[in-house]
């Protein structure tokens, strides 16, 4: 990772045959999840509920410290630093998990390494 990806992080959409692999990567966070992973986990899972291709997603950490360490609380001050912040993160981050939570093809949880706080939500 570089640059901007490397300060947020990222989700990685890796469509291999039938599987949908979408891959936590902010490792230098050990894959703590920013506010920006969370909107592309949502993007990610929308892609796949509607891509026929797709018969099961798999999610994992890159790397091999972490599937993912709960929350990027560094970003906090910036993102939930008033009522408005909280509310628009709590919306991005809701929406991500509601949409995992009632996700329609079989799902699984390739957890290595650590897998804690929002990681075990996830």
């Amino acid at each position: 990772q570089t640059g901007e990806t490397a300060m947020t992080g990222t989700v990685r959409r890796e469509p291999e045959g039938h599987v949908g692999f979408l891959t936590f990567d902010h490792q230098v966070r050990r894959n703590a999840v920013s506010l920006n992973m969370w909107q592309e986990l949502g993007e990610g899972l929308e892609a796949y509920a509607e891509d026929d291709r797709i018969r099961v997603v798999v999610l994992r950490g890159a790397g091999d410290k972490a599937f993912v360490a709960g929350a990027d609380i560094s970003q906090f001050d910036q993102h939930r630093a008033n009522a408005e912040g909280t509310k628009e993160y709590d919306r991005v981050s809701g929406r991500a998990q509601h949409l995992l939570a009632h996700f329609p093809k079989p799902t699984i949880a390739k957890i290595q390494g650590f897998c804690i706080g929002g990681g075990l939500a996830i």
